[in-house]
C-alpha cells in the first residue's frame, strides 16, 4: 500500500541545516524553489490559474532568466545584473 503525506509546505535542507528545497502553496497557486548552498534561490517554478512561470537567478539571487506561460502564449524574458530587461519576446 502506497504511503501519502499530506502538508502544505515542504522544506529541504542540507547536512548543516542550509535551506535548499522548498514545495509549498503561493499566491493561489504552488511553487518550487531550488536554492545553492549558501541558500539563495537560484530557480523558481510557480504554478497558478493563468499559467506558470518559470525563474532561474544567478549567485546573487537576481532573476536572469524568466519563461511564463500563458493562455495566449508564451514570454521569455532576459535580464542584466541590476534586474533590467535586455531582451524578451512574447
Amino acid at each position: 500500500m502506497e504511503k501519502v503525506i499530506r502538508a502544505t509546505q515542504f522544506v529541504l535542507e542540507d547536512e548543516n541545516g542550509n535551506h535548499r528545497a522548498s514545495l509549498g502553496l503561493a499566491a493561489g497557486g504552488s511553487r518550487l524553489n531550488l536554492s545553492d548552498e549558501n541558500g539563495t534561490v537560484r530557480a523558481m517554478l510557480d504554478v497558478v490559474k493563468n499559467g506558470s512561470t518559470l525563474a532561474l537567478s544567478d549567485e546573487n539571487g537576481k532573476v536572469r532568466v524568466m519563461l511564463h506561460v500563458f493562455k495566449n502564449g508564451p514570454v521569455l524574458s532576459l535580464f542584466d545584473e541590476k534586474g533590467k530587461t535586455i531582451w524578451s519576446q512574447p
